[in-house]
């Protein structure tokens, strides 16, 4: 389950580090004139800024059978590395075809506005930068125009404050590798785009201290069939197949509700199961900034709940299949509870300035329950449930009782970005990401196709920018995927992993 929807996180995480170096200039501008770029609003002491830019990327997959889920099939995936690579022994179950693919893709448009003003109580700040995406469709064979534009980010700042959708402060923009807009493309790093509140404190010699309460949101894959959402991942597996009798006489029928619209699968979310959050996340971050360059820590605490509202009757007792309407929940069928977890995670990243321009960027992440802010990964990174049968005993400790574990995950991450010339600039890095899945939990189906237990990824690019404003780039992705388990349910075994090659050639105008 891709945690970035419908918008391309290359296109947020780019606007949003443009829109904070442009507010940030603006900020130190004399307060009587219009920093370079803005222009004075007549009558007023607030300086605008128009910005956006236009492009297109052509894409290479050698695997195009993966998809990137839910929304966004293969043709148009444009965010990372498909999510889904399939492992050889699991072609069968993903589909056939790895032949390849190329298209090009037209996510990278955005445009926004920017406004600086100085105040009694510090400079008053606002970004809003929307972006061209796609909705659940792919675009009409008659038009690849996109049926919708949405806000990417939308925050105000005033002083120490900011309030809005905004990167998390888990995330560090500045020691993010310049990988042409595809920020996940190395494993190992945090990130997301979500509203929240912070405040930052900016003390002597560089230090400062920052603090944010920002959206919660879980994401989690249960051994059974759960939530509703769009069911493209497995739409012809063997759990997409509906039970409308008995455990004594099952009649299984092949619904297109559950196998190709909207139905029950085992990737869920808050939202996804009409679920509801008690608290939001805390973030507390630590950052030195210094002519070498800089150094920060930060600190999550996140809560993790399974709390249902739809579809919370998973799978019929017994029967290995879906649970119909007719079933009601039961002491031996019962509905899932609400279990609720307490996450943290510690993120260290930084950057060093070498010879020139040139610098050296990396991380380390570690904690438990991740989730969302790894995005890297379909939800297996947050919430796993499971339920015990009859027998009891495995996963929880009694029959016909659901339970929760928490993973706990690491990632590291290096890259170095060298200048040719003023124009000319290279990215090359390596990355790697980790998640201790639990088979008895999950089971041979989650653990063949849908926990991913490591990333591990290696990207190399050549960006030109002829004159300011034009990047021109190639750009070469190594990515794998490794499972818990093959399809024949081998922890570890041959055919559990899969990889991608992706070559991708860019040509952004910015504005």
């Amino acid at each position: 389950m891709k945690l970035f929807r419908n918008l391309s996180l290359g296109l947020a995480l780019g606007a949003l580090t443009a829109a904070g170096g442009l507010l940030g200039a603006a900020t130190a501008a004399n307060a009587q004139g219009a920093p370079p770029g803005f222009f004075q609003i007549p009558g007023t002491t607030t300086a605008l800024l128009i910005t956006g830019q236009v492009g297109t990327r052509g894409v290479y997959d050698a695997n195009d059978a993966a998809v990137d889920y839910p929304a966004l099939m293969p043709i148009s995936s444009d965010i990372l590395i498909p999510l889904f690579i399939p492992a050889k022994d699991n072609v069968s179950t993903l589909g056939g075809n790895n032949d390849g693919g190329f298209h090009f893709t037209a996510k990278d448009f955005s445009f926004g506005f920017i406004t600086s003003t100085p105040t009694a109580w510090g400079n008053l700040g606002t970004v809003m930068i929307f972006g061209a995406g796609s909705n659940l469709n792919d675009p009409s064979g008659f038009s690849q125009a996109f049926q919708n534009v949405g806000v990417v980010v939308a925050f105000g700042t005033l002083g120490p404050w900011m309030a809005g959708m905004n990167g998390t402060l888990l995330s560090d923009d500045d020691a993010s590798p310049d990988t042409m807009g595809e920020p996940l493309a190395l494993a190992g790093q945090l990130g997301g785009i979500q509203p929240g509140v912070r405040y930052t404190w900016k003390g002597p010699n560089g230090f400062s201290l920052a603090g944010s309460l920002e959206q919660n949101f879980t994401n989690g894959v249960s051994s059974q069939d759960i939530g509703n959402f769009p069911n493209e991942l497995f739409g012809n597996s063997p759990k997409c197949v509906l039970n409308v009798g008995t455990a004594a006489a099952p009649v299984i029928i092949n619904s297109p509700l559950n196998c190709t619209d909207w139905g029950p699968d085992t990737p869920f979310s808050t939202g996804t199961l009409g679920g509801r959050t008690t608290w939001p996340d805390l973030i507390l971050k630590a950052r030195w900034d210094q002519p070498w360059g800089h150094i920060a820590g930060a600190f999550l605490l996140h809560e993790l709940s399974s709390s249902c509202t739809v579809n919370c009757l998973p799978q019929n007792a017994g029967n290995g299949t879906l649970a119909s309407n007719s079933v009601v929940a039961s002491p031996t069928n019962p509905d899932i509870p609400d279990i609720t977890k307490l996450g943290w995670t510690f993120n260290f990243t930084g950057h060093l300035n070498t010879w020139g321009k040139d610098t050296l960027k990396g991380g380390v992440f570690f904690g438990k329950g991740v989730d969302h802010y790894m995005g890297d990964y379909g939800g297996n990174q947050g919430m796993q449930l499971g339920y015990t049968g009859a027998g009891g005993g495995s996963p929880c400790s009694t029959a016909y009782t659901w339970c929760a574990y928490i993973p706990f995950s690491w990632g590291i991450y290096g890259a170095y970005q060298h200048f040719w010339t003023d124009q000319l600039r290279s990215t090359v890095g390596i990355g790697y990401s980790h998640v201790n899945n639990s088979f008895a939990y999950q089971g041979a189906f989650n653990a063949a196709n849908v926990d991913n237990e490591s990333h591990l990824s290696a990207v190399g690019n050549l960006i030109w920018s002829p004159v300011p404003k034009v990047d021109l780039g190639l750009e070469y992705i190594w990515y794998r995927v490794t499972y818990l388990a093959n399809n024949a349910g081998v922890v570890g075994g041959s055919g559990n992993a899969g990889e991608d090659n992706r070559i991708v050639v860019e040509s952004i105008f910015h504005f």
